[in-house]
């Protein structure tokens, strides 16, 4: 590589370039370093990268918008040369797509389908290996209706209500403490491929995985502290005895939380919706039932009847949050609602498949080309078409 600026350097101009940050001196940096980069030079990048042209370019993007691990920084294990491109333009046609995500996405307080934008706005990938592990990104829905793309906007203040901001730094929101002249909500989504951190206004630590919602007051009011949420959640609620916190989930049922961490796992397209406990004290109520939790303990709600599991393997139930795909006998098509729900990506499942039960562990940020590598040692057959995987077993 150019021995004058490093690849690191140039994704930090890359960010700042695209975040309007940066300075008349670190643009001409740039620009000599684009102007003295050879042709045919060999550029040393992560093996996470794409080994393509198209690869390099949606990688180097991905990277700009923080999508390396969730933390903006390229994976650090081995390397590899790519040697034969012309890395001029490949760096240019990243600025363009740049550019391209930078109007297309960078539009805060437009009341327009972001949802629909994150699907639609990339064409399918053409093969499997094209297809990226998910990244931090949400969208926030403010009380009037106006929305921000977290994925794109900048770190920083963000006004979430008249006389009251948010603080978004890399991979999290946290709100400040305060009061509100009237109640208003906010609701942050999670689509297919994301996820996010949010702190509330109480201290209240929550994560969504990828394909949730949470919907929240901006300020909790002196009586009680109230959420409503879909998908899979954890909660590591701030201790409150004066103010109770409940959890509710539509249609399904209740929790009310006395100070504790705790996992709910409400997705739509799954039967059953379970809550475990990590530490502290939970309630689980239905329509006709109610349970009270220990750690350690999962309430699975069934209808209105709630069973209790008290040999349930907390580090699975968690792994989603170290990053992880965990199975512990667990069926392919729950494990592949998990891959689509995270690599965005619709499946199709063919034959005899719904039995099969697996077990082990994968690590969620690796390209989707690898974890179907690994988990093909099940007897377990991929391929990728029109836009769709199938499995079959």
């Amino acid at each position: 590589m150019h021995d004058g600026i490093n690849f690191q350097r140039i994704v930090e101009l890359a960010r700042k370039w695209q975040d309007k940050t940066i300075s008349e001196v670190e643009k001409q940096e740039f620009d000599t370093w684009y102007n003295s980069a050879e042709e045919n030079e060999s550029i040393e990048v992560s093996t996470g990268f794409g080994d393509t042209e198209e690869g390099v370019k949606r990688d180097i993007l991905a990277n700009i918008l923080g999508n390396i691990h969730g933390s903006g920084k390229a994976d650090r294990g081995a390397t590899m040369a790519l040697l034969g491109f012309n890395w001029r333009r490949i760096v240019a046609a990243a600025a363009l797509l740049a550019a391209f995500f930078s109007v297309g996405f960078y539009l805060i307080h437009t009341k327009r389908d972001h949802s629909a934008e994150l699907s639609s706005a990339v064409s399918k990938p053409a093969s499997l290996a094209d297809i990226r592990a998910g990244m931090d990104g949400a969208i926030l829905k403010l009380d009037d209706g106006h929305e921000i793309l977290l994925d794109s906007s900048a770190d920083g203040k963000v006004k979430v209500l008249k006389g009251i901001e948010a603080v978004k730094t890399k991979g999290q929101l946290v709100y400040r403490s305060g009061t509100a002249a009237v109640s208003a909500y906010n609701t942050m989504t999670t689509p297919r491929g994301r996820q996010y951190h949010i702190v509330l206004s109480d201290g209240t630590s929550v994560w969504l995985n990828a394909s949730s919602s949470i919907r929240y007051p901006v300020v909790f009011d002196n009586i009680s502290r109230t959420v409503e949420i879909s998908g899979e959640v954890y909660f590591e609620v701030s201790k409150e005895v004066s103010r109770p916190f409940y959890v509710n989930i539509p249609g399904r049922g209740q929790i009310r939380v006395m100070g504790t961490h705790f996992n709910v796992n409400a997705y739509t397209d799954e039967n059953l919706m379970k809550t475990t406990l990590l530490e502290g004290s939970v309630e689980v109520s239905s329509s006709s039932d109610k349970q009270k939790l220990l750690p350690g303990q999962q309430a699975i709600l069934n209808g209105s009847v709630i069973q209790l599991n008290n040999a349930i393997d907390t580090f699975q139930v968690m792994g989603w949050k170290r990053g992880m795909f965990e199975f512990n006998n667990t069926s392919i098509p729950v494990l592949m609602r998990q891959i689509s729900r995270w690599y965005d990506i619709d499946v199709r499942l063919e034959g005899n498949v719904s039995g099969r039960k697996l077990g082990g562990g994968i690590s969620k940020y690796l390209p989707l080309e690898k974890v179907l590598k690994l988990l093909e040692a099940g007897n377990i057959q991929f391929r990728y078409e029109n836009g769709v995987l199938v499995v079959k077993g």
